[in-house]
């Protein structure tokens, strides 16, 4: 053999070596991960949904635990691991989950299943340009590895809508025969983000990255999870130099504009008002369409410093303009409380609480419960409802709730509005309703011999015959095949 083909046998056989060892790596750190999921009906709230089927890969960290995203574990009733190479199995526990961000962690149920595993390590920074690889495997532990490009790293609202977080923007074709509820994304040997939305049509996948992930591990392994933390305070574009000239700014400079501030918040205890103009936090100096020059990623949104750069229990030093003087504010960051929302996100893992009181269907409106229309639940739920989830801030105190009446059961007892539905519950008897519990207390004291309920709209108040209760609902629950007429936790 010649020098020159000794030279080529050389170079393939080490290409050919290091695609073993990449690919060997790759199944070495990586496990199935299948999830039987059972959700629960909002609209029916006695009851279950049909049992599904997820299946995504699993990334296998440090501490013998396997990390998905949250959408693969929700309401999770059973969850086993397999390895890729041998197919062995093994039952599997959701230990943390956090749907806000989409992350999720599993532990074997024999914790020597990962003992052969070679954990991966995150890669914390990218820039735009950086070409990643997504990793899926066909049935027959056959690796299918996709090369893409990152195109853009901002920020983007995530799936349930509570936090607005860091994303990569990637370009891609992702093998379609694959189906996957979580899927790895590597770069230079390292994990870079967990695909979380995809798009055939634009090739373009959506990232978990790996500054998020990072965030989420950090606070889960210190102890005492804490949640990702916000300012509490919304902010508008402020290119108006006439505007600008009015709240006492140069007419072209930077700053943006604070136009709703969250009640209780950290922005609401430090004392940031409506109207006030930021110019700066931490000494970032923020521009007038409200971002800044992150040393990681560019420009990017204010509200990465604020969240993903930051940790619940720290403090952000605001210095903003209100009326021609300058103020330096500071504004402890912390998690909104689910307990805090008028309308909760989303409740997962858990039955929907209600009331049924002579057929009546009464809840909390919540997330969840815009959900049963579907992904685009803004516009075919009722107005009334998508009006008070969007305005949920202007119209309620913190921790009050929307409770309505969802539906109406037909029987004797609700003769003329039993197609009432979706009209939210002002008072009974008198009290005020503020939360479900008080459903359940102002039932206890009927006036005159009937219950009066009253609405914020037509109709204005039905009424139902308090002595008639007991068997009207003793009859509902019989017709309807109902396991209960009451959940409150």
């Amino acid at each position: 053999m010649n020098s020159r083909k000794t030279c080529l046998f050389l170079a393939v056989a080490t290409t050919l070596l290091a695609t073993a060892a990449s690919a060997r790596h790759k199944t070495d750190a990586i496990v199935r991960v299948r999830v039987t999921g059972q959700d629960f009906s909002f609209f029916r709230p006695w009851e279950k949904k049909a049992p599904v089927s997820r299946e995504g890969l699993g990334v296998v960290l440090e501490g013998n635990r396997v990390l998905v995203t949250g959408r693969l574990a929700m309401n999770a009733t059973f969850a086993e691991l397999e390895k890729i190479d041998t197919g062995e199995k093994m039952p599997a526990y959701v230990t943390h989950v956090d749907y806000a961000v989409n992350l999720a962690l599993l532990e074997p149920a024999l914790p020597s299943f990962l003992s052969d595993m070679r954990p991966w390590r995150l890669r914390t920074t990218s820039s735009i340009g950086d070409k990643p690889q997504a990793i899926q495997f066909e049935d027959n532990g056959l690796s299918i590895v996709t090369d893409g490009e990152i195109k853009r790293i901002e920020l983007a609202t995530y799936p349930l809508d509570v936090l607005t977080l860091l994303s990569y923007r990637m370009e891609i074709s992702i093998a379609r025969n694959v189906s996957s509820y979580t899927l790895p994304v590597a770069y230079r040997n390292r994990l870079i983000g967990l695909v979380m939305s995809y798009s055939s049509e634009d090739r373009e996948a959506v990232l978990v990255p790996a500054p998020v992930i990072k965030h989420f591990l950090d606070d889960y392994d210190d102890g005492h999870y804490d949640g990702f933390p916000r300012a509490g305070f919304g902010f508008a574009s402020l290119q108006d130099p006439q505007l600008r000239r009015y709240l006492g700014v140069p007419a072209q400079g930077d700053g943006v504009f604070i136009s709703t501030i969250m009640p209780g918040s950290g922005a609401d205890q430090a004392g940031v008002q409506e109207g006030d103009v930021l110019l700066a936090i931490n000494e970032f100096t923020i521009d007038k369409f409200g971002e800044y020059t992150d040393p990681d990623f560019g420009h990017q949104s204010i509200a990465h410093l604020t969240t993903t750069r930051s940790h619940v229990g720290d403090s952000a030093m605001l210095h903003i303009v209100r009326e021609g003087e300058h103020q330096y504010l500071l504004v402890k960051l912390e998690s909104v409380p689910l307990a805090h929302y008028p309308i909760v996100p989303y409740i997962l893992d858990k039955p929907a609480e209600f009331i049924i009181v002579g057929g009546l269907v009464i809840e909390e409106l919540s997330g969840q419960y815009l959900n049963e229309w579907g992904s685009n639940w803004a516009t075919k739920a009722p107005r009334r409802l998508v009006h008070y989830d969007q305005h949920q801030w202007d119209l309620f105190e913190p921790g009050e709730r929307v409770v309505i009446l969802s539906q109406v059961l037909s029987s004797a007892a609700n003769i003329g509005f039993s197609s009432l539905n979706f009209l939210r519950i002002d008072s009974i008897n008198g009290m005020e309703i503020r939360q479900l519990p008080d459903v359940a207390e102002a039932l206890k004291t009927p006036i005159d011999g009937f219950h009066k309920i009253s609405f914020d709209e037509f109709p204005s108040y039905i009424v139902l015959k308090a002595d008639a209760l007991e068997a009207e609902n003793a009859q509902i629950q019989a017709r309807y095949h109902l396991p209960m007429l009451q959940h409150i936790e």
